[in-house]
């Protein structure tokens, strides 16, 4: 549940993620969004969702792989380490995140996924009479990703059949 919403999150353009996680105080602009926020946002999400009983083990196999496999959970956490490594910049910072996140996902491809892969999916971020501001945030190269891949398995099953 918190990788699905994360990635819709993520197919936002940057100057909408503010929307979702926050915003610092004493500021005007969506794209002063912080790394930092984006950790707490995931940590509040994933304690509401345990104490409504929720299953985040999503996430937790998610964070494991960041740990174990990418080795990009280090002591200092993956915020800090993210913003250091993007020079300071915050929105590199959740871009860096966003991209793992990505990669852990095709990896993994989740049913969810390629359900959301599958067909135009319209932005959150709606107008007053309801209308998506962007009618497909899907990633293009997820689409296409994806679309190879299903028609290659058609293919190998086809074979497999002759």
């Amino acid at each position: 549940m918190l990788l699905e919403h994360l990635y819709r999150i993520s197919l936002e353009t940057p100057d909408r993620w503010a929307m979702f996680i926050g915003l610092p105080p004493n500021t005007m602009s969506l794209l002063d969004v912080r790394i930092e926020l984006l950790g707490s946002y995931i940590m509040g999400f994933r304690e509401a969702s345990q104490l409504g009983g929720f299953d985040v083990s999503d996430a937790d196999a998610f964070f494991e792989w960041l740990l174990e496999e990418k080795k990009e959970f280090p002591p200092q956490g993956w915020a800090t380490k993210y913003l250091n490594d993007c020079n300071g910049s915050h929105l590199d910072a959740i871009a860096k995140f966003w991209g793992f996140l990505h990669e852990y996902l095709f990896r993994k491809r989740p049913a969810w996924f390629l359900r959301l892969n599958a067909g135009p999916l319209p932005s959150q971020i709606r107008n007053g009479a309801g209308t998506p501001a962007n009618p497909d945030i899907r990633d293009p190269e997820h689409v296409r990703a994806l679309a190879a891949l299903e028609t290659k398995g058609s293919e190998e099953e086809i074979s497999a059949e002759g």
